[in-house]
């Protein structure tokens, strides 16, 4: 996977989507990190378009085998991703530090679960159930390839392969670290979401990236797991919400993709790249 390239751009705050959705404390994202998780959807989505040619509908079963398939390895060497993690640690703030915190604890379903009851409430009990349904299909499917995944690159946790690294949050159990699991549940969930309700799509793509971000962040995942994570979500549900019975609700913009969405607004704050994103940090032994 390509590293993420220096930059010295600023990141302007933007106007907050019209109703929050989420108690989550926002954390901005890198610029840069947010073109690599944009990417991955979209290279996610490739990935379910070719299986589509391939199989037919009966076939559903093979998705997660499939985004498996095409998933990518960790590289081999983690100097860089490790570089890139002792780099981010030290541009911690205490709001940060809450939103990371928050994220470990509610990213992988119940999050995403309550964002649903806005859909059952806009539309009829019989897609509010289908609705439902996709939603656990996807993180189930998700995590079914997830958990396969992290067994088959047995990649060691960022803090397992350099014990001085400072974490944000809890130190979580010591399971392979490739691909990420609260990125790939973050990114199947609001996949699901941005197509039942496309007129928040680009509100909860963001979210998606701000809990993905949230775990290298903290210290407990390289950037190239998340990444990674994303793009199996994104295989899995971009099949699945084009098999499935759910539809978007009445009244919502059915156009939006939601891959590119607006940022969350932190009062008063901007992010400059070179801090991340410096070539030197990134090849720094």
């Amino acid at each position: 996977m390509s590293h993420v390239a220096a930059h010295s751009a600023v990141v302007p705050a933007v106007a907050p989507p019209v109703a929050a959705t989420t108690s989550a404390p926002p954390i901005e994202v890198p610029a840069d990190f947010m073109a690599l998780l944009d990417g991955a959807v979209r290279d996610g989505t490739a990935d379910a378009n070719a299986f589509a040619r391939e199989h037919t509908p009966a076939e559903r079963w093979m998705v997660p085998d499939w985004a498996l398939l095409r998933m990518g390895w960790p590289p081999q060497d983690d100097k860089e991703d490790l570089a890139y993690l002792h780099a981010v640690a030290k541009t911690r703030t205490p709001k940060g530090v809450e939103a990371a915190q928050y994220w470990a604890k509610h990213g992988l379903t119940d999050e995403w679960e309550r964002m649903l009851d806005e859909y059952a409430k806009r539309v009829g009990p019989v897609q509010a159930r289908a609705g439902r349904k996709l939603l656990h299909d996807a993180l189930m499917m998700t995590n079914e390839v997830t958990q396969t995944a992290k067994a088959a690159a047995n990649r060691k946790r960022p803090f397992v392969v350099d014990p001085t690294l400072e974490l944000a949050v809890d130190k979580p159990g010591n399971n392979p670290s490739y691909p990420s699991g609260h990125a790939s549940a973050a990114f199947a969930a609001c996949m699901v979401l941005a197509h039942l309700m496309p007129d928040r799509a680009d509100h909860f793509m963001e979210l998606a990236k701000e809990a993905s971000w949230a775990r290298v962040y903290a210290g407990v995942h390289f950037k190239t797991d998340v990444v990674a994570g994303a793009k199996m979500a994104a295989t899995v549900v971009s099949y699945l919400t084009r098999t499935s019975m759910a539809v978007p609700a009445t009244g919502t913009d059915s156009t939006n993709p939601g891959v590119a969405g607006t940022r969350r607004r932190i009062p008063g704050a901007t992010l400059a790249g070179p801090a991340l994103m410096g070539a030197a940090v990134l090849t720094a032994a």
